[in-house]
């Protein structure tokens, strides 16, 4: 297995939270993804919250596009737990900015795009499944109301089994805590809500 570090050539180690927004439609193309340390003010984004100061590597794969195989569709970002003993955490996650009647069919194609990006990983030895529990993360920064994002795949129970023998969890979330070396989990839910 090779590590996060060895793999991409731009790789930055946090501890403590970061944003990621996506500025492309924005700036008319200008800019791109950002992972940001400092809470944006002019975009909605996704926040990885680490309250325990837990070390991780954040990849930009904007930033890391030598690595990806022309034709490849690969999610915005990958962050993976630095110093876990055992079983790390990967976190695969795609920002999808769009009108609310689109949030299924964007939903959808996020979460194609992180199980492309996934198995890329696996078939480049960068992600290992027996040494990462995987988390593929859709972000709808505009829509937090609507989270969790996840209303398609009820309808996909075979993708869901593969990739819940595989331990892979999908999430729909656009904060996501990291608990600790191992796990990452989602915020609690208000059920009255």
């Amino acid at each position: 297995m090779m590590k996060i570090d060895e793999a991409f050539n731009a790789v930055k180690v946090f501890d403590d939270d970061v944003y990621v927004a996506d500025y492309t439609n924005q700036t008319l193309s200008k800019e791109g993804v950002r992972i940001l340390e400092a809470e944006p003010s002019d975009i909605n984004y996704f926040h990885l919250v680490d309250k325990k100061r837990i070390e991780y590597w954040g990849v930009n794969f904007e930033e890391n596009t030598k690595f990806f195989e022309q034709g490849i569709n690969q999610c915005e970002c990958m962050f993976a737990s630095k110093n876990a003993r055992k079983k790390g955490w990967v976190c695969l996650v795609e920002l999808k900015y769009c009108l609310e009647k689109n949030v299924e069919i964007n939903s959808e194609n996020a979460f194609l795009q992180l199980k492309n990006t996934m198995s890329y990983l696996v078939g480049k030895d960068v992600i290992d499944l027996k040494h990462h529990r995987v988390y593929l993360n859709i972000s709808i920064p505009d829509h937090s109301h609507k989270e969790p994002f996840l209303s398609f795949i009820s309808t996909q129970d075979e993708v869901l089994t593969a990739l819940e023998e595989n331990r892979i969890q999908v999430l729909g979330y656009n904060e996501v805590l990291i608990l600790n070396e191992g796990y990452l989990k989602v915020p609690r839910q208000d059920i009255y809500g």
